[in-house]
């Protein structure tokens, strides 16, 4: 099974879908419910070795749809009035995360990281 987390929460931002906050799941029920947002849509865990992409189709999102389908491996699995989902493979990721913009992991070099750990002290905030 594909555990978003642990495969691209380097490059991407990984957050639970809301249903994670439902009592008594367990680690692996839980895995099927990480997603990675975009501008235009989401990608999540799809099956043992797929993943999906969820894109809207009002607006901007009906010209990424065709774009989606283009992806070699991609097809449409499901599509409504304005949404449509489509599964891919996971090598493919990078196109997909290039169509629906979505949203990269934030990257602090050690400078960076130090100049904030002294914005935070002057403000009175304690750092970790």
């Amino acid at each position: 099974m594909i555990d978003l987390k642990a495969t691209f929460g380097e490059r991407y931002r990984i957050k639970l879908d809301e249903s994670a906050e439902i009592p008594g799941q367990s680690k692996a029920d839980r895995l099927w419910l990480y997603q990675i947002h975009g501008k235009y849509g989401h990608v999540y865990v799809h099956g043992r070795e797929t993943l999906g992409a969820y894109v809207r189709t009002r607006r901007d999102g009906s010209r990424r749809l065709p774009r989606l389908l283009e992806i070699p491996g991609a097809t449409l699995h499901q599509r409504g009035d304005d949404e449509a989902s489509v599964t891919f493979p996971p090598e493919a990721i990078e196109s997909v995360a290039s169509i629906l913009v979505l949203r990269r992991r934030r990257k602090v070099t050690d400078e960076q990281r130090r100049r904030l750990a002294e914005m935070r002290a002057k403000v009175g905030r304690v750092s970790k």
